[in-house]
């Protein structure tokens, strides 16, 4: 499992890399391959660890107002998914 982690995390990157000019959801994918590579690279696990309660913080502060507008385009891209 760990070269799985390891090395497909790292195509991850790359490709969200490759798909930057593109529209889409590739920093998304950047994140993910990320937090993938993270489970075997303690320096990288460390920054998500530093990252998280500054997230959390700033998500508890901010407004209700773009709290739902980002739920609500998440669930118009979840809805293009299944249905378009």
């Amino acid at each position: 499992m760990r070269p799985l982690n390891l090395f497909g995390g790292l195509a991850l990157v790359v490709a969200g890399f490759a798909f930057l000019p593109t529209p889409g959801p590739s920093y998304i994918i950047i994140v993910l391959g990320l937090w993938m590579m993270a489970g075997q690279w303690l320096p990288l696990a460390r920054f998500f660890d530093w990252l998280e309660p500054r997230a959390r913080k700033l998500w508890r502060r901010t407004p209700l107002w773009p709290k739902i507008l980002m739920g609500l385009a998440l669930l118009g891209g979840l809805a293009y998914l299944i249905f378009g």
